[in-house]
């Protein structure tokens, strides 16, 4: 009798994920990461150290990053603003993290939507 909880459901989804931080100082400069799943809400990521230390040193609250990737057949990339919700080891390098989008930009919901309606 466990039915789906939460708010948007998930679609796994296995897409090449540039992540960036804000104050990068670098301004090329991304972390890559591996999608596992998406909904309206965030993203999975599986992902190594670099990126959890980087994003868990960032001197102000909420960490925050942009999300990058780009869907099959599409030209154009989804660059989603992001904050950090959470993120679990899995060994020695290699983590799970979990973003959510901060919907901050019409255009990025609409993204989203025709994504996720695309999966259905």
């Amino acid at each position: 009798m466990s039915g789906e909880r939460r708010a948007y459901s998930r679609h796994s989804i296995s897409l090449n994920v540039r992540v960036t931080l804000p104050d990068s100082e670098e301004p090329n400069s991304f972390f890559p990461a591996k999608s596992s799943n998406i909904s309206l809400a965030g993203m999975q990521l599986a992902c190594n150290a670099d990126l959890i230390t980087a994003l868990l040193k960032q001197p102000k609250l909420p960490f925050t990053c942009k999300v990058e990737f780009t869907l099959p057949g599409q030209e154009h990339p989804f660059v989603l603003n992001s904050q950090y919700g959470t993120h679990r080891r899995l060994s020695q390098n290699q983590y799970v993290l979990v973003v959510m989008f901060m919907h901050d930009d019409e255009q990025q919901e609409a993204l989203l939507d025709t994504l996720l309606a695309s999966k259905s």
